[in-house]
């Protein structure tokens, strides 16, 4: 791991260091995930969502009457982002219902930093992501670090 050097406070540079951490994490969960098949590898899956049609090409409906979608791998992944963007989340979650519940109470500046920093990265991903024509430029983007 890299070092981080910083003339910030102590606080800072941990999150700085756990950010980096957390990322590499994701680069493995990438990869475990691309080698277990959400690429399509010996089963093949659209890039894009796909409606789910019957023999006779009439639309399949759900319980509900909506037409059934198969998601594809650009909606899986997004979905993979936010879902680990919620988890890196979730642990600082308390300084914001206490912001909320208490207005004189302060969200700590590296607190707010981390967490505008994963929700940028997630967006920044969640773009990459769409901009993918074709499975190779998606598997090409995950091989990558966040």
């Amino acid at each position: 791991m890299q070092t981080v050097r910083s003339t910030q406070p102590t606080g800072c540079v941990v999150l700085l260091l756990k950010i980096k951490q957390q990322s590499a994490s994701l680069r493995l969960l990438t990869l475990d995930r691309m080698t277990s098949g959400l690429l399509g590898v010996g089963n093949p899956k659209a890039l894009e969502n796909v409606n789910v049609v019957d023999e006779n090409n009439n639309p399949v409906l759900d319980g509900d009457g909506n037409q059934v979608v198969t998601k594809g791998l650009k909606s899986v992944w997004v979905a993979a982002q936010k879902e680990i963007a919620a988890t890196l989340l979730a642990p600082t979650d308390w300084y914001v219902t206490r912001k909320a519940e208490d207005s004189t109470a302060a969200i700590p500046a590296a607190v707010s930093t981390y967490r505008a920093a994963i929700r940028t990265t997630c967006g920044t991903r969640e773009t990459e992501i769409n901009a993918c024509t074709t499975t190779d430029e998606l598997a090409a983007l995950l091989d990558q670090p966040c």
